[in-house]
């Protein structure tokens, strides 16, 4: 389980992540999603103990981050940012390289190759590749590690939608095989309550919004009842204000000049999906 309380993180004088907290199941997939800038990436390299500079509590498996040696760290959490391969040498020096510094109980090399498909780009050098295929071999260094805690800032950046696909399969079946905990910030919002157990909605004014499957279903489901349709409303509106609405306040809400905006929302969340975007981007003026 990853528990965070009361997490504060800073970067250049400026807060980022500020009195976070949220609680995240073992062998769960959760997507970690918001707007630019409102701290995604700053809250996996922090779970990633790449910055240790924060105040609160981040534990993992009931350890505080900050707890954990290196060599612990690189058995337990395996972590992709970006690019992490060296450009002068070729895609199997790059791997043979990466499994130096990875525990005994890795994956192969070969298994990582067919997860990716490389077979066809082995002896060529990153520089000769394409986006999508230096995406997948910055991600196969990831995976080749067998760790309990996965972490993927933006992997769908440059790749199709087939490989999009393939690589929710694998994630997928790796938490199944393996009960690995996985956490992924991406701006993807297609079929989440299909693959994530959970969605942390992070807010700018560094609120965060934790929804499980049930409620992700409620989200993005076709023909809402009016019930359903209610009790997700008091949610948003709960989200927005930042605070928890009771039933009779919820109540003072509809009878007010909101009134109108409310039937809105409730139309429209009976005829289409709303998208994490335009769920986020919903305003109470």
């Amino acid at each position: 389980m990853i528990e965070i309380e009361n997490l504060t993180i800073s970067l250049a004088n400026k807060e980022i992540i500020s009195n976070l907290n949220v609680s995240l199941e073992t062998a769960s997939i959760t997507l970690i999603s918001g707007r630019n800038g409102v701290g995604k990436s700053t809250l996996l390299r922090a779970i990633a103990g790449v910055n240790n500079k924060y105040s609160g509590i981040l534990k993992f498996q009931n350890k505080e981050i900050k707890e954990y040696k290196r060599l612990e760290k690189k058995n337990e959490i395996s972590s992709y940012f970006g690019q992490n391969f060296f450009d002068n040498l070729t895609v199997f020096d790059n791997l043979t390289l990466s499994t130096f510094y990875l525990p005994q109980n890795r994956k192969t090399i070969d298994e990582v190759v067919g997860l990716f498909e490389l077979d066809s780009i082995l002896n060529l050098f990153p520089v000769s590749l394409s986006s999508g295929q230096r995406q997948k071999l910055a991600l196969s260094i990831a995976f080749l590690n067998n760790c309990k805690l996965l972490l993927l800032d933006e992997p769908f950046n440059f790749l199709d939608s087939v490989s999009i696909e393939k690589l929710l399969k694998t994630i997928k079946n790796l938490r199944d095989t393996f009960k690995i905990t996985v956490l992924i910030s991406s701006h993807i919002e297609n079929n989440l309550g299909d693959f994530f157990d959970n969605v942390v909605l992070l807010k700018s004014s560094n609120s965060a919004l934790k929804l499980d499957r049930k409620s992700m279903n409620d989200l993005y489901c076709f023909e809402m009842s009016d019930s359903s349709a209610s009790t997700l409303n008091k949610t948003i509106l709960g989200f927005w204000g930042e605070k928890k609405i009771s039933d009779s306040t919820y109540k003072l809400f509809l009878s007010s000049n909101y009134q109108q905006f409310d039937l809105i929302l409730k139309q429209s969340l009976s005829h289409k999906k709303i998208s994490v975007s335009e769920f986020l981007s919903y305003e109470t003026n």
